[in-house]
């Protein structure tokens, strides 16, 4: 087996990158997250490609999880703030103001990032923890964005994406 792999610091490298796999006929494509699954989607209906994903039907992946159709196939992830952040206060119970860095481009489709913003500080009063989502949808903006944190956060939360991976 020879495994291809291809990693973006930007989103807007995954149409290329999933284009130079499609170039190198390889027999099955693996993607992580929504902007490379898109990607991947949109260059080619031939390939199979098995992708790990969040919501996969609401983000435009698939039609549905019980007839996924195409040539796609792979695993629905269920993106809900709540689990990591009861872990985050278990480990540290003092915590009361967390951030939560995450890129937009992973929730796509009118007011889907917005929802999950919402969602995510519903979660978190639930825990009294006060969540305060940040934007970072470039790596080079890590410093602006952690420069621009409240004073007062005392807690980190990293949305599975590929930039904060990055």
């Amino acid at each position: 087996m020879v495994i291809e792999k291809r990693w973006a610091e930007k989103n807007e490298q995954l149409p290329e990158l999933a284009a130079s796999l499609v170039d190198a006929n390889v027999d099955l494509l693996v993607t992580g997250g929504t902007p490379a699954t898109l990607a991947a989607k949109q260059t080619t209906a031939a390939i199979p490609i098995v992708f790990i994903v969040s919501y996969p039907v609401e983000n435009g992946i698939i039609a549905s999880l019980a007839r996924l159709g195409g040539n796609l196939t792979g695993m629905a992830l269920v993106s809900q703030t709540i689990k990591p952040l009861e872990r985050l206060k278990e480990a540290a119970p003092g915590i009361s103001h967390v951030a939560l860095l995450y890129d937009p481009a992973t929730f796509p489709g009118r007011g889907r990032a917005e929802a999950f913003s919402t969602s995510s500080r519903r979660q978190a009063e639930t825990l009294n923890v006060i969540l305060e989502p940040v934007l970072l949808q470039q790596p080079g903006d890590t410093d602006k964005v952690f420069r621009a944190l409240p004073p007062d956060t005392n807690g980190l939360l990293l949305e599975d994406s590929a930039i904060n991976l990055s």
